[in-house]
């Protein structure tokens, strides 16, 4: 009896040892973490920039700025990655986010005549009888070009594929191939007595825009037709084609009642009718230009850079920001951005903010 009441103790010590838990195992359930959701924050994408327009110039300011001696030229590539400001004495090419500075050149001896982002290339001259196409990389030669007559001025096509002569001797341009060197065609036909005048591409390469004193007159460049003289009182310091080619923005001088005031004339290129007028302020404005779309005429005041509404013909706001007199205005191709460049050197990019 004895044997199996022990026999029967140990099988209840082991069935209740069975039924108890564990205490450290469940103390060490107990101290882990318990499972939480992981939250993996996730970057909002980068608003794009508003295009600068008629509804929201109000809120254009500047976003920074970068410095170059004696500014008169800005150009913009096509991608709008890049921009270049430029003087008689070089030009420097600037990463367009970052503003780091990608190309410094610097001319010395020569004269710089022009640039172009889209050839990648620059022409010098030294003596207004040849001219030298230079890799903007690597500041190498890369062909010379000899036009008949000796010429004052030089520029390159907005493509970059073609470059424009003028001519000391007569009223003509020459235009030139920048791969070859060869002789394109000339335009000829522009009368006026000044003698000293330009020529300047306009519209992507389609028209020509020649400047002489007060008078303007388009050509086209496939055609070489010219359309109606554009007269003025006093000498055109600054001109802009609409992208529409609707219209002409001069600036210059003109007799408004019995006052002579810095005035803006909008004329029809291809019709030979009176302009409408903009008062621009106290100078006369030496920079003019076109939003990409055409709505937006920014103009210079002295200091002071003007857009205007083009529909409305109403002056938008004054940005009276810059610590001398405005020399070039250029809207980035996709309309976001606003190059002004001013005499002391300072070079704003205004957005919308």
């Amino acid at each position: 009896m004895k044997q199996w009441r022990v026999i029967l103790e140990i099988i209840l010590i082991i069935l209740i040892s069975g039924c108890t838990p564990v205490k450290e195992n469940s103390k060490q359930v107990e101290t882990q973490p318990p499972a939480t959701e992981v939250s993996v924050p996730v970057e909002s994408p980068t608003p794009s920039p508003a295009v600068i327009s008629v509804s929201n110039a109000g809120y254009l300011r500047t976003v920074s700025q970068v410095q170059f001696l004696n500014p008169y030229r800005l150009q913009w590539s096509a991608d709008g990655k890049r921009f270049a400001v430029g003087s008689s004495q070089g030009f420097q090419v600037f990463d367009a986010s970052s503003l780091k500075i990608l190309n410094n050149i610097q001319i010395q001896s020569y004269d710089l005549l022009d640039f172009s982002l889209a050839a990648n290339l620059f022409v010098i001259t030294d003596n207004h009888q040849t001219i030298d196409l230079l890799d903007i990389t690597t500041g190498t030669k890369v062909l010379s070009i000899k036009p008949t007559d000796i010429f004052p001025m030089a520029e390159f096509s907005p493509d970059g594929k073609t470059l424009l002569t003028t001519s000391d001797e007569n009223f003509e341009a020459d235009l030139w191939d920048v791969q070859t060197g060869n002789f394109l065609t000339r335009y000829t036909g522009f009368e006026t007595a000044a003698p000293v005048y330009s020529v300047h591409f306009a519209a992507g390469g389609s028209k020509l825009v020649f400047v002489a004193r007060g008078t303007v007159q388009l050509i086209d460049t496939a055609s070489g037709a010219l359309a109606p003289r554009l007269e003025h009182e006093d000498f055109v310091q600054a001109w802009a084609l609409s992208p529409d080619l609707k219209t002409i923005a001069t600036s210059a001088g003109a007799t408004i009642g019995d006052d002579f005031l810095p005035v803006i004339k909008l004329w029809d290129p291809e019709n030979n009718l009176p302009p409408s007028f903009l008062r621009s302020g106290d100078m006369v404005s030496l920079a003019l230009v076109y939003s990409p779309d055409g709505s937006l005429l920014a103009s210079t005041n002295g200091k002071t850079l003007t857009l205007w509404d083009v529909a409305q013909q109403h002056r938008l706001g004054d940005w009276p920001i810059h610590p001398d007199n405005l020399t070039a205005l250029a809207f980035s191709p996709d309309g976001t951005r606003l190059l002004s460049a001013s005499a002391d050197g300072t070079v704003f990019i205004w957005m919308v903010q």
